[in-house]
């Protein structure tokens, strides 16, 4: 079998983003086998300790001249200097990502490879960026615009680690496939490739406006975090108070930071709150068996709905461990009382990078951070109901919005509770 070796090369402070390219690596698997091709991402972290300079022995055993492809990553950072110097120029590296660089570059320019794809953040910088590290990435990047600069070339831009994983994927995709029809001799059948073409498992609702909830919301984002020894968190009150919208923006806060490969959302919701009326719903699911064959669905695991329920268990939680996932499951009170039993066995042998959110009516919730909801009116939320019903008067007869607003949360008080939920395993 043929193998396409990548080598990724980029500071610390776009971890998130390498740790893609061996993710991204692994959604073609199915295609590059298919194709007859081992794709590997080559990581100095195998490399065998060793004397001499670090770079050298990097670069030493991991063997530039058999990268078919180099990926190359910057944000503010640029590197610290690895004490080597530049063979044509003689100048002294400023980084060992340079280093990297331009040795691609000399052996992309002398036998053409490895392929050189350089990516370039631009979200937000960070309060504590270092201004020398920054300046460093745009003379670099200048180099790239210039015609005449040291290394004119293209390279793309992404503002979040999600964009970056999607844009990776199509690169890859077609590089992958112009390296298996140089193999093959002959285009390659696109109707063929398609049922390999990889999907990212993600199918949130759509991100609406949030504001409040701070303290939950920590919460939250606490409980979901690596260091977090819990499966998850169960958000626990009456209807229509706002879990649902916070386990979404947390999903959404979560896929801006990367935390996880792959978001599915599953809800029993019947109904929703519309401007004019209560909106009926057709839920996607109602009973465990739905909630887990629909999990399945979105990760592309058409195979294990088929199951016998025990199997199913077992072969989700296995296809879970292949795919960093945050579970949103919404309304689970629709569920028997044994149906809640096996769901909370369920939750607790989530694999370790697999987290949960669960929203419900009833307590409990072994093993996960348990929040109460009761109602919350800050004085920002007061102005902005205020403000929707002035504009609307079907809201509500007063002719006073803010009367209006104080009668309708009056006497209601902001409560919270986490640390671990009680021994009732139910959700």
């Amino acid at each position: 079998m043929n193998k396409l070796r990548i080598f990724a090369a980029s500071p610390s402070d776009v971890a998130a983003e390498r740790a893609k390219v061996e993710t991204v690596a692994a959604m073609l698997k199915p295609m590059a086998e298919y194709l007859g091709i081992a794709l590997e991402v080559l990581d100095w972290r195998a490399v065998v300790p060793d004397m001499g300079r670090p770079e050298q022995v990097i670069l030493n055993q991991l063997e530039p001249t058999d990268w078919d492809a180099f990926i190359g990553i910057l944000w503010h950072r640029f590197g610290t200097p690895p004490g080597g110097q530049d063979p044509q120029t003689q100048k002294e590296y400023l980084a060992g990502t340079e280093e990297e660089f331009k040795t691609a570059l000399r052996l992309s320019k002398d036998y053409g490879k490895p392929r050189i794809m350089m990516y370039r953040c631009t979200r937000q910088l960070p309060y504590d960026v270092d201004p020398d590290q920054f300046k460093r990435v745009k003379e670099f990047f200048a180099q790239f615009e210039a015609i005449k600069g040291e290394h004119p070339g293209l390279y793309h831009s992404f503002d979040t680690i999600e964009a970056f994983e999607k844009l990776l994927l199509d690169n890859l995709q077609r590089l992958l496939l112009d390296y298996g029809e140089k193999i093959k001799g002959k285009p390659i059948d696109p109707e063929v490739i398609q049922e390999f073409v990889p999907k990212i498992p993600d199918n949130l609702p759509r991100r609406s406006s949030f504001f409040g909830r701070d303290k939950e919301m920590e919460a939250v984002m606490r409980a979901l975090s690596p260091e977090d020894r819990t499966w998850g968190v169960l958000l626990d009150g009456i209807g229509g108070i706002g879990k649902s919208a916070l386990a979404v923006e947390a999903a959404y806060r979560c896929k801006e930071k990367g935390s996880f490969d792959a978001f599915i959302f599953v809800s029993a919701k019947q109904n929703i709150l519309a401007p004019e009326k209560i909106r009926e719903l057709v839920p996607v699911a109602r009973t465990l068996d739905e909630f887990l064959n629909e999990t399945a669905r979105i990760l592309g695991r058409i195979d294990i709905p088929k199951l016998a329920s025990d199997g199913k268990r077992r072969a989700l939680l296995d296809a879970l461990r292949e795919t960093p996932t945050l579970l949103i499951y919404d309304n689970l009170e629709t569920l028997t009382k044994d149906e809640q039993e096996t769901m909370a066995d369920f939750l607790r042998e989530l694999p370790q990078k697999c987290k949960a959110i669960i929203t419900s009516r009833r307590r409990g919730g072994e093993g996960a951070v348990w929040l109460r909801f009761s109602r919350e009116i800050t004085a920002r939320g007061r102005g902005a109901m205020a403000r929707t019903v002035r504009r609307d008067r079907r809201l509500a007869p007063s002719t006073d919005p803010y009367a209006w607003v104080d009668a309708s949360t009056r006497g209601i008080n902001v409560r919270q509770s986490t640390g671990n939920a009680s021994r009732q395993p139910r959700l």
